[in-house]
């Protein structure tokens, strides 16, 4: 997904385990990444250096089977996208 000059994708989604969250940033923008159960709680919140590209790789084997929000917020924008756990 391209949102302006950012871009974010989740993949493999479903997943039993692991998760590459890849995204871009603007120059000097700062991002904080969140992952957000059903209920609507934060259940982890990490901010990103200020990098133009970032790799991350995300267990989920801890998370209970469902659908969790990944919410991107940088200085412009929020972008966000679900993803299942299958595990």
């Amino acid at each position: 997904m391209v949102n302006g000059d950012n871009y974010f994708n989740i993949y493999p989604n479903p997943t039993d385990g692991i998760v590459n969250i890849d995204f871009s940033l603007k120059e000097g923008e700062v991002a904080t990444l969140y992952i957000i159960d059903n209920n609507g709680a934060t259940i982890a919140q990490n901010e990103m250096p200020t990098e133009k590209l970032q790799k991350l790789i995300l267990n989920t084997s801890n998370l209970a089977k469902g659908v969790y929000l990944v919410r991107l917020v940088t200085n412009a924008n929020r972008i966000e996208k679900k993803i299942l756990t299958v595990q």
